[in-house]
C-alpha cells in the first residue's frame, strides 16, 4: 500500500464510529489490545488506523508499557516501543534462544534491556540458564511485582554445566515481588525472593537442582505470606522417607494465609510429605492430580490412606469449603477436593477428563490391585459431612453394596444417579436399599433419613429394562409413611447425558465414578417422568426442564 492509499484509508477511518469514542473508551480497548491481540505489536498497528487514534496513543505512555522481545522480533520497533514508553512500569515478556544462536545485535539490546530492570513491573522470560545468570545477577529490581522464568536448555545438554544458578537474583533486592513461576529449573532454595511472595509456582525441575527435604521445606517456610502455591512435575523424584510423613509439630510449615494448593503429577509419597508438613486452614481448596502411567508398580498401595487425615476429619459448615470426592475405574484410587462456594460458586462435574479440567483433583490409595475392592469405597471414603451424594458409572449389582454406601452418608440431602449404572437390576438394587426394613418385626429407620431429593439421569432406556414404575412409587410411599418423604424426585432417560440435568448444588458435593465417561454427542431426551412426594403421579410434561441443576 502507497502512501497515497494510505491517508486515504486513514481519512475514512477518521469518519468512522472508532473515531467518535471518547478518549478513556479509547484508551481501554487499546490496552486490551495491546496485552491480549492476535498479534504481538498490535498497539503499533493501531497508531496507523487514524490521527485521533495515533494522537490517543502517543499520549498515553502506559500503552506502550508491554514488551514482547523475540529473535525474530524487529530491532526498530523495539527501540520506538522503549522509548514511547517512558519512565513508565514494564511489563516484558521474553522468549529467547541459547546465547550461541543469537547475533550480537539483538544479544546487546537484551542485555541492556534486562540491566535496566529498575522499570520492570513483570518479566516473563524464557532463556538459556546462562543469559539469566548473566543479566539479571546484579541490578535492583525495586518495581517487579511478578517474574516467571522458565529455563530454556540445549537439546544436547550444553546448558546443564551452568545450573544450578548460584547467588541472588537483582542482588537481592525484590522488595514488591508478589508471584514467582519457574519452569525447568530453580534458583537458590535459601533465596530471598521467595520472602513476601503470595503466589509460588515451582514445575518440573531438573536433576542437578532437586531440593533436599529440608531445603524444600525451609523455603516454603520463608515464603509465610502465600496464598497460591503449585508444585508439579520433577519434584517427585525427591527420595522422601516414609517415616517423614507424620513430622513433629516443630517441623510443620505454617502457611496460614494459603488459599490454594495445587500438586501435579508426583506419586502419593511426595504428597504425603508436602501435605503432611504444610499446616494451612481448612478453607484452602486442595487440587491433587495423580501421576500417570502404572504407579501402583512403583509405588504399591496401602490399606490406609497415604494424604493425611486433616484433608477429611475436619467438620463441614457454612463457613467451610464444600467437599468433591472422585474414584476412577483405571486406577483404584479415591480422589477428594475441596472448593469455596462463597467465592467460586458450585462446582460442574466434567464428563470430558483433560489437562485443563483434571479428572482426579486429589487421590489417595486403597487397596485392590487388577479388580477394584469395594470395601474401601465404603469404609475409607469420608462420607458423614457429604449432603450432596452423585453415584455415576458402572457399580456392583448388589444389594449389600448400596446399604453399606448409604450407611455411611447419613446426612445426605440430595441424591443424584446417572450414566451406565451397569447391568440390568442395578438401579432396582439401589432404589431398595432406600427402602425402610423391618428387623424381627420391627420398622428400620430407612437409610439417608434426611433424603429430600432424587434425581435419575440414566445413560440409556436399555438400563430401565425390568424397572418399572412400581419400584418408586413403593419407595417413595415407604419413606414417606416412615417419616422420611422426598420431596422431589425427578427422573430422566436418554441415549446420552446432559450436561446441564446433573448441575452440582452449592454445598458438599461428593461424586462416585468408576469410568471415564465420553459422550459422543448431546441427543434429544427421549422420556422425561416425574414425581413429587408421596402424591406419585406419572406424566410426560408435568415439571419437564427440572432437574439437578434447579435450585429448590
Amino acid at each position: 500500500m502507497n502512501s497515497a492509499q494510505l491517508a486515504h484509508l486513514r481519512q475514512c477511518n477518521a469518519l468512522s464510529k472508532l473515531g467518535s469514542l471518547p478518549q478513556e473508551t479509547l484508551v481501554n480497548i487499546l490496552t486490551f489490545s495491546s496485552r491480549c491481540g492476535a498479534q504481538d505489536l498490535d498497539i503499533v498497528r493501531w497508531t496507523h488506523v487514524c490521527s485521533f487514534i495515533r494522537e490517543v496513543a502517543l499520549r498515553h505512555p502506559q500503552l506502550w508499557c508491554y514488551l514482547p522481545f523475540r529473535v525474530t522480533s524487529e530491532l526498530r520497533v523495539l527501540a520506538m516501543i522503549l522509548f514511547r514508553s517512558q519512565n513508565v512500569p514494564r511489563d516484558i515478556e521474553m522468549k529467547l534462544e541459547s546465547p550461541l544462536s543469537m547475533d550480537g545485535t539483538h544479544l546487546a539490546i537484551l542485555t541492556e534491556l534486562l540491566r535496566d530492570v529498575g522499570k520492570l513491573r513483570s518479566l516473563h522470560l524464557v532463556a538459556s540458564p546462562t543469559l539469566v545468570s548473566r543479566c539479571l545477577k546484579e541490578n535492583h529490581a525495586l518495581q517487579l511485582r511478578s517474574l516467571c522464568i522458565s529455563f530454556l536448555r540445549d537439546n544436547d545438554g550444553t546448558e546443564a554445566q551452568d545450573l544450578p544458578i548460584n547467588g541472588e537474583l537483582f542482588g537481592g533486592q525484590t522488595p514488591v515481588l508478589r508471584e514467582l513461576t519457574l519452569d525447568k529449573g530453580a534458583l537458590l532454595w535459601n533465596s530471598s525472593i521467595f520472602a513476601g511472595l503470595t503466589s509460588l509456582r515451582i514445575t518440573n525441575v531438573c536433576d542437578q537442582e532437586m531440593p533436599t527435604p529440608d531445603q524444600l521445606l525451609d523455603t516454603l517456610r520463608s515464603a509465610t505470606k502465600l496464598e497460591k502455591l503449585q508444585l508439579s512435575g520433577r519434584l517427585a523424584g525427591v527420595p522422601f522417607e516414609p517415616s517423614m510423613v507424620a513430622p513433629p509439630d516443630d517441623r510443620l510449615v505454617t502457611l496460614s494465609s494459603l488459599q490454594k494448593l495445587e500438586l501435579r503429577q508426583m506419586d502419593f509419597k511426595t504428597y504425603g510429605f508436602i501435605i503432611g508438613h504444610l499446616d494451612f486452614p481448612f478453607s484452602t481448596r486442595v487440587s491433587v492430580l495423580e501421576i500417570s502411567g502404572s504407579w501402583r508398580a512403583r509405588y504399591g498401595l496401602t490399606k490406609s490412606p497415604i494424604l493425611p487425615s486433616k484433608l477429611f476429619t475436619e467438620p463441614i459448615h457454612p463457613s467451610t469449603p464444600s467437599r468433591t470426592l472422585v474414584l476412577k475405574k483405571n486406577t483404584s484410587a479415591f480422589g477428594i477436593t475441596s472448593y469455596r462456594c462463597a467465592l467460586e460458586g458450585p462446582e460442574w462435574y466434567n464428563f470430558r477428563p483433560s489437562a485443563h479440567h483434571p479428572h482426579v483433583e486429589a487421590s489417595f490409595s486403597c487397596t485392590g490391585m487388577d479388580t477394584f475392592d469395594h470395601a474401601p469405597l465404603v469404609y475409607n471414603i469420608p462420607m458423614s459431612d457429604v449432603h450432596t451424594l452423585k453415584i455415576i458409572g458402572t457399580f456392583p449389582q448388589e444389594y449389600v453394596f448400596w446399604r453399606n454406601v448409604f450407611t455411611h452418608a447419613p446426612h445426605v440431602r440430595r441424591l443424584f444417579v446417572g450414566a451406565d449404572l451397569g447391568p440390568t437390576g442395578s438401579l432396582s438394587f439401589l432404589l431398595w436399599a432406600l427402602m425402610p426394613s423391618c428387623l424381627s418385626g420391627n420398622a428400620e429407620p430407612p437409610l439417608l433419613p434426611h433424603l429430600a431429593e432424587l434425581h435419575i439421569s440414566l445413560y440409556d432406556r436399555g438400563h430401565m429394562k425390568g424397572v418399572s414404575s412400581d419400584i418408586f412409587r413403593t419407595v417413595l410411599n415407604a419413606r414417606a409413611s416412615a417419616g422420611s418423604e422426598i420431596t422431589s424426585f425427578t427422573m430422566k432417560l436418554s441415549r446420552h447425558i446432559s450436561l446441564f440435568f446433573l448441575t452440582t448444588f452449592a454445598g458438599a458435593t461428593m461424586v462416585v465414578d468408576k469410568k471415564d465417561l465420553v459422550i459422543p454427542g448431546y441427543e434429544d431426551v427421549d422420556e422425561e417422568t416425574n414425581w413429587t412426594g408421596s402424591d406419585a403421579s406419572e406424566s410426560g410434561d408435568g415439571e419437564a426442564g427440572r432437574g439437578p441443576g434447579s435450585q429448590s
